[in-house]
């Protein structure tokens, strides 16, 4: 007797199978998107009043399978009326949207089957936003060559929060991967995040790297410039160096992190003391996340190490000829500064694609601030004359390696926009305890005492100075002292 069950509306979304006699059950629903557990209980009686007597095992049998047919090689569990025991309360899973239920009887009887079983069974969704990765019960991969964009959450499939044995936490890694060629960061923005409280740590989170709590950890698997063949950098040694975003209060604020590579890793992190109570059959997400892959070829490299001086081009030159003119950009350019030195930004031209800043926009952020300091688009395109001085202090407010963000958003026909930024460091000449210039200008041009590099003193008394190599190249390298608007020293 074939007996097919499918439920497709929740109130049918848990149901009982109960059978003492010869059956063949199948659950299954539609393809792909939903997994089956069956919580099963089971009794063996021995076999009476046998229609064909036999001597072997396995006279009657109930067998699970991990198909929507007896696929023998997709067995999950057999039951055999000689040697299997008796089982309560167990769980069996299907990795995919059916499993087949079949019973078998080679003797048949006048009195009954030898097999009892009662069972529920109910349906989860399996759907993932990423690619799946296999063998891993959540794990997801988000290729910038499937989707330039996209969300990502909690599992829809809360399973995964009772699978696992009690000594170890429910993990689940999203990994966000994408190559130079086509996008060079990647911008992940948590929006929501909803942990319940733990009923075994009622305490806040205040060390959320060592603290038992569950938590979002986000980090860089390959350092800056590392193409995808180098070995990952494991959490351990990221968190070590600092370079680990946690997340394990609850809520509603956005916090965004911005990749300096290919490469992106989010890992959800469930502690196993109270993952199944708190969170299996819980619909609401623990997290939701925006991604977007950006910085194309034509924003050109993303990162520039300290030097003297150098440009940024947009568009990137290089890349005009092999790529197709996009229909939005966001490109972010990280100038790396040396130590000790502040900071001359210039536009040597700039163009937008219209006077609205809607359309295209150029954003300066120094470290440490999520405001940029100044912006620059049509409407405001005059203040790109007379850019303000960056200082050490606020190219390093925390102490850490100097620099400066630039980036441009463009919405409507970006390559119609362009623009190049020209930037130069600038020195310090020592000063005496009193705050006066310790070097001077000596007949023969250079100066006494001078640092490396400083061979020009720029106008003015902020102790600023140049290489030689600099000077008359036609590039404003000196800031503004006269006062004057759009006149500036070279």
């Amino acid at each position: 007797m074939r007996m097919p069950v499918s439920t497709s509306t929740p109130s049918q979304s848990e149901t009982a199978i109960e059978d003492d006699l010869p059956e063949i059950s199948r659950v299954e629903t539609t393809p792909t998107t939903r997994k089956f557990k069956c919580k099963s209980r089971f009794r063996i009686n021995r076999i009476e009043s046998p229609i064909q007597p036999i001597e072997e095992d396995c006279g009657e049998s109930l067998t699970l399978y991990d198909a929507s047919w007896p696929d023998d090689s997709k067995i999950i569990k057999t039951f055999c009326d000689t040697f299997s025991k008796a089982m309560e309360k167990h769980d069996f899973v299907s990795t995919g949207n059916a499993l087949f239920v079949r019973f078998e009887s080679k003797t048949g009887s006048y009195s009954g089957s030898s097999l009892y079983y009662w069972a529920h069974y109910d349906f989860f969704n399996n759907t993932r936003l990423g690619e799946p990765v296999p063998g891993k019960p959540c794990d997801e991969v988000f290729a910038s060559w499937k989707s330039k964009k996209g969300q990502v959450r909690s599992p829809l499939n809360t399973l995964v929060y009772k699978q696992t044995t009690s000594s170890e936490d429910v993990q689940c890694l999203y990994r966000f991967v994408t190559d130079k060629r086509l996008y060079a960061r990647v911008i992940l923005t948590v929006c929501n995040v909803r942990f319940k409280d733990h009923p075994y740590n009622p305490g806040l989170c205040t060390n959320c790297l060592e603290d038992r709590v569950d938590k979002l950890l986000i980090w860089e698997p390959l350092p800056p410039g590392a193409n995808n063949s180098h070995p990952p950098i494991p959490l351990s040694k990221a968190a070590q160096s600092g370079d680990v975003t946690c997340i394990c209060n609850r809520h509603t604020t956005a916090t965004t992190v911005i990749s300096r590579g290919e490469q992106l890793n989010l890992q959800l992190i469930v502690d196993s003391a109270h993952a199944a109570p708190s969170y299996f059959k819980h619909n609401t997400p623990l997290f939701e996340a925006t991604y977007e892959f950006v910085h194309g070829p034509l924003c050109g490299p993303p990162i520039i190490h300290p030097t003297t001086d150098g440009d940024i081009h947009y568009p990137y030159y290089e890349a005009i000829g092999y790529v197709e003119p996009p229909k939005s950009i966001r490109c972010i350019w990280e100038i790396r500064v040396n130590r000790e030195r502040d900071l001359l930004l210039v536009f040597d031209r700039i163009k937008f694609a219209s006077k609205f800043c809607e359309d295209g926009i150029v954003d300066f952020f120094v470290k440490g601030q999520l405001s940029p300091y100044l912006s620059i688009c049509g409407e405001n395109v005059s203040l790109a004359k007379e850019l303000p001085v960056l200082t050490a202090e606020q190219l390093s407010p925390d102490g850490r390696d100097p620099g400066v963000i630039i980036q441009f958003i463009g919405t409507t026909s970006p390559t119609r926009a362009a623009f190049k930024i020209a930037w130069t460091e600038l020195y310090h000449l020592p000063r005496n305890t009193d705050g006066s210039l310790t070097s001077r200008l000596t007949e023969g041009g250079t100066l006494d005492d001078a640092v490396e590099g400083c061979e020009f003193p720029c106008p003015g008394e902020a102790g600023l100075c140049i290489p030689a190599r600099l000077v008359c190249n036609g590039v404003i390298n000196c800031p503004n002292i006269t006062g004057s608007k759009g006149k500036l020293n070279s």
